[in-house]
């Protein structure tokens, strides 16, 4: 279970499960991220639960999302909203996996980042979604501090080939 406390409009704490006996207290402030407000996100997933935490963590930010429940899905809403920035896209879907629909979005044309987010992180499933034009691969489930690393590389990065550049230094 997690919880979630607004003290103000700046800051946020997040009551969550340590891994000892008690409830580990992380606070963070929102204004230590850059203004990710403006960025257009799609979290693909095909487990609801996965989708709503990764839709939940990015609203803490100010960032919307839209979702898809399989590769198929991504692919069509990718040529719906070309103008994406970022897609966390999961690896086992049933119709079009993760890794099949990110190499149709990336021959679609897609620029921006594409982060797999699985519970598949053998060295070989890794590898696996880079070859195929994934800029990280993180584990399951998305940790706060995790997103919040992704987003400020991509907002504090020039240019798209920057962003998808230091992603790439974040893996796992």
């Amino acid at each position: 279970n997690h919880s979630v406390n607004v003290a103000d409009e700046s800051t946020i704490t997040h009551h969550q499960p340590s891994m000892g006996t008690g409830v580990e207290m992380v606070e963070w402030d929102k204004r230590d991220l850059p203004d990710v407000s403006d960025l257009r996100v799609l979290c693909v997933d095909d487990t609801p639960s996965n989708t709503r935490m990764l839709q939940w963590l990015l609203k803490q930010f100010s960032v919307s999302s839209i979702a898809a429940t399989n590769g198929l899905e991504a692919t069509l809403l990718y040529q719906e909203n070309p103008s994406l920035h970022i897609i966390f896209m999961d690896y086992t879907m049933p119709v079009v996996n993760g890794i099949e629909a990110t190499r149709i979005i990336r021959n679609k044309g897609f620029l921006g980042c594409i982060v797999a987010v699985t519970g598949n992180a053998m060295d070989d499933d890794v590898q696996e979604f880079l070859d195929v034009g994934a800029d990280a691969v993180v584990t399951k489930p998305m940790k706060r501090n995790k997103l919040e690393a992704i987003l400020a590389c991509f907002v504090m990065s020039r240019t798209l080939g920057e962003a998808r550049h230091n992603l790439r230094s974040l893996q796992h």
